[in-house]
């Protein structure tokens, strides 16, 4: 490893968890090693694939000696990919999935960014590719040169991505502890947030780095949201509240956008159709609200309404919901009768 600011060129370790990913992970590989960066390798970690997965690793380290390959038991996306941070040597990480595409002169862009501004977290925009064939930006950050601690208080507000997409000072990248051991969703966020939390400087670059693929079922699919998923989402938001309580960061993110994270998790359990978590989270906001009227400007037009079905109180206020969710199900249901 080299020490940054002494060097032109650093080396950007890209590291991979893979599981069972044949499909597509040639392809991601080829994005990382096309890319006219040439100094960087590629940590690609086989969490237990049980698919020809390792055999196309195995062709992919013979081809290109940037390629690293290690292999473990399946542990889940976040001890993968705490493996491939400890076996890299890059002093900046950058962590990607093996399904998405990197495009163009991306690690050129993020490289030049952090070395011309001295940041520790370069964040890209990025495309969603959706499975239905159309596409969407990702979010902008609000303002091009930020502190971690400002783009987390965005994060909690929905207004940034929880998604780990950075290019990350390799100092800032080894102080993340695997916090998210074994869980499937909400693992990232997890480690986004200790990055945050701990960045003097993020700075924006504007371009396009990658497309997010977006794949019927996957890890990362909340439209395939199932009780382990929903569990393990219970659980990053249970630990973010208290990661940020613990190191005192609630008056650098704002006690209001602590609150509006609660209420988000209303709206979450409404679009899963999982009511019966509704009333806990619910009724925080509601003492929130009227200890702080203003608390309601944050909210959309319809995260208000959602908000006003309560203002009988919890009882009454889930009477309704369940007659919306009721009428939604027999909604789709006529649908595809």
């Amino acid at each position: 490893m080299n020490n940054v600011n002494d060097i032109a060129t650093p080396t950007v370790s890209v590291v991979i968890p893979v599981y069972n990913a044949e499909r597509f992970v040639a392809d991601t590989a080829a994005s990382i090693l096309l890319q006219n960066y040439r100094n960087l390798e590629l940590v690609l970690v086989d969490d237990g694939s049980t698919d020809s997965t390792p055999e196309i690793l195995s062709r992919l380290a013979a081809g290109d000696e940037r390629v690293k390959v290690l292999t473990q038991k399946n542990q889940g996306p976040s001890a993968a990919r705490m493996t491939g941070l400890q076996a890299s040597t890059g002093d900046y990480i950058y962590f990607f999935d093996a399904d998405d595409l990197m495009l163009g002169r991306a690690i050129s862009r993020m490289v030049a960014t952090a070395l011309a501004t001295g940041a520790d977290l370069v964040v890209p925009r990025f495309v969603f590719r959706h499975p239905d064939g159309t596409a969407s930006p990702s979010l902008a950050m609000p303002r091009p040169v930020m502190t971690g601690p400002e783009l987390l208080r965005e994060a909690l507000l929905c207004r940034a991505h929880w998604r780990l997409s950075e290019l990350i000072s390799r100092p800032l990248a080894l102080t993340i502890s695997n916090v998210s051991a074994g869980m499937l969703f909400g693992e990232d966020g997890m480690w986004k947030a200790q990055l945050l939390a701990q960045a003097r400087k993020v700075v924006e670059v504007a371009e396009t780095a990658f497309e997010y693929i977006e794949r019927d079922g996957s890890l990362s699919d909340p439209r395939s949201i199932n009780d382990r998923k929903f569990a393990d989402y219970l659980k990053f938001n249970a630990w973010i509240r208290r990661y940020i309580a613990d190191y005192g960061l609630t008056p650098a993110v704002g006690e209001d956008a602590l609150a509006y994270q609660v209420f988000s998790i209303v709206m979450s359990c409404i679009h899963w159709q999982r009511p019966e978590s509704v009333p806990e989270y619910i009724a925080a906001t509601l003492e929130y609200t009227r200890e702080h009227p203003g608390f309601e400007a944050l909210l959309t037009p319809h995260e208000r309404k959602i908000l006003h079905m309560f203002r009988g109180g919890v009882t009454k206020g889930m009477r309704r919901l369940r007659f919306k969710l009721w009428r939604q199900r027999m909604k789709a249901a006529l649908k595809f009768r």
